[in-house]
């Protein structure tokens, strides 16, 4: 536990060897009363540690490219979704009067910003939820958002200067659509209109390439990469435009997943939903989950 809690804090940094080793050594170990293990929280703090170190697993296997003399980060998508997945789990297992509940779902938003391609009614689905616990914090009975300020990733969450900026541009998306048309945009009929772009970390900003891009072959050649000028990245190659229907269906099945691994864990250790997000899950759900 208390590795545990050293990995939450940040401070302690792994090779790559290590971090696979200690991810297998905590996978391997058995809860042996799971009821205890959720109601003393020690649960939870494990799942912050796994994120933590699947955080640093997807930074250290990141691509790294070149366009124009700039470094670019593109983090290590399999290693993302882990790291969502378990800040994702870690929010459900936290008291629900927790104030780092909105810091987990903000990690877990930012590595689906970072994964690349995700569906855009999963990045509303978690946006929403976390807008909901900022609203019980701030006009709950004790305020505890007011009066409790937690430096959970030290200052990792607030590394890029442009992701409010970005994240703002996707709810603008959202309130431009009615109903009907957030319930269908899980149609894989609507091919890659909700699909995310490409994102990659340069320094203290993200870069979003001009729609998502099958990257099979897309980096062959970074010399048919250029910025558009406005900050963002275009491929000159127009051939990678086309994205095949698999490729689509894998994004939104991955989308799906998380959606569905929220709403059936927190019905597995919280029984109900609060009417808000019985909304929230017909709203962004879809009949489908």
């Amino acid at each position: 536990m208390m590795l545990c809690q050293c990995i939450e804090f940040g401070k302690i940094q792994f090779s790559v060897f290590s971090l696979e080793n200690i991810i297998l050594k905590f996978s391997m170990e058995e809860v042996t009363n799971p009821s205890a293990e959720f109601f003393s929280n020690r649960a939870g703090t494990q799942f912050i540690a796994y994120g933590v170190l699947y955080e640093q697993l997807a930074y250290k296997q990141a691509k790294k490219l070149m366009v124009e003399d700039t470094v670019l980060l593109r983090y290590e998508q399999n290693q993302m979704v882990e790291m969502v997945r378990k800040y994702v789990l870690a929010s459900i297992l936290r008291p629900q009067d927790d104030p780092k509940i909105v810091v987990l779902l903000d990690r877990a938003i930012w590595g689906m910003l970072m994964y690349g391609g995700m569906h855009l009614t999963a990045v509303w689905f978690f946006q929403h939820l976390r807008h909901y616990y900022q609203l019980a914090l701030d006009f709950g009975p004790l305020q505890c958002s007011n009066s409790l300020e937690y430096t959970l990733f030290s200052e990792e969450h607030k590394r890029y200067s442009n992701m409010p900026h970005v994240l703002l541009r996707f709810a603008e998306l959202y309130s431009q659509l009615c109903e009907t048309e957030v319930k269908n945009s899980w149609d894989e009929g609507n091919g890659d209109v909700f699909l995310l772009p490409l994102v990659f970390a340069s320094g203290n900003r993200l870069v979003l390439m001009d729609k998502f891009y099958d990257e099979t072959s897309l980096y062959h050649d970074m010399r048919n990469f250029e910025f558009d000028g406005f900050g963002g990245l275009r491929t000159k190659l127009r051939s990678h435009c086309k994205l095949s229907h698999k490729l689509i269906h894998g994004r939104c099945e991955v989308s799906r997943d998380l959606v569905r691994f929220w709403i059936q864990s927190y019905g597995q250790y919280h029984g109900s939903f609060p009417p808000t997000m019985v909304k929230i899950v017909e709203r962004f759900g879809g009949d489908e989950l």
